[in-house]
């Protein structure tokens, strides 16, 4: 936080000022907010940090408030995230682009059935960018939930990550 201590104060001041009813920011500087959370309605939170148990934990403080959860990534931009028990489950930008975790079988990959976890495997198509990559991330499919329609996957995590 020493490094961010210009950021902190110059955010602080504006809070103090204005009627700040959304903010997106990191779990990490969720703290700065604490004093303000009254007059929070939204909070988009992204970074690989972003966990149900963290959102459960900030709920306490930000009662007021309804948490978004974004998952991005430079060339697709944010997906939607809604909290839901023990899992966020995040919808991309579907039809361009789609995300769905991939599980190594007999020297390929198939698409993960429902709940099942996997590597994340992206497509991203757009006139302007073509991308098809794994990712070493793992996430589990799941189905769609309105407004969505499409399939999404849950708790990304680098964490036990073995390729």
């Amino acid at each position: 936080m020493k490094y961010l201590a210009p950021l902190v104060r110059y955010t602080q001041r504006v809070l103090e000022r204005d009627e700040i009813n959304l903010i997106r920011t990191a779990v990490q500087l969720l703290d700065i907010f604490k004093p303000f959370g009254e007059n929070l309605e939204t909070i988009m939170l992204s970074g690989t940090s972003t966990t149900p148990e963290v959102i459960k934990h900030y709920q306490d403080y930000f009662e007021n408030s309804v948490f978004i959860p974004l998952y991005g990534y430079f060339a697709f931009g944010d997906a939607i995230g809604v909290h839901r028990g023990k899992n966020i489950q995040y919808y991309p930008n579907y039809p361009f682009t789609v995300i769905l975790p991939l599980v190594p079988e007999n020297g390929r990959y198939r698409i993960a059935k429902y709940w099942e976890r996997g590597l994340t495997g992206i497509i991203i198509a757009r006139p302007e960018i073509l991308i098809v990559k794994i990712e070493d991330e793992l996430i589990t499919r799941v189905p769609p939930i309105k407004p969505f329609e499409w399939d999404g996957f849950a708790n990304p995590s680098r964490e036990g990550v073995s390729c």
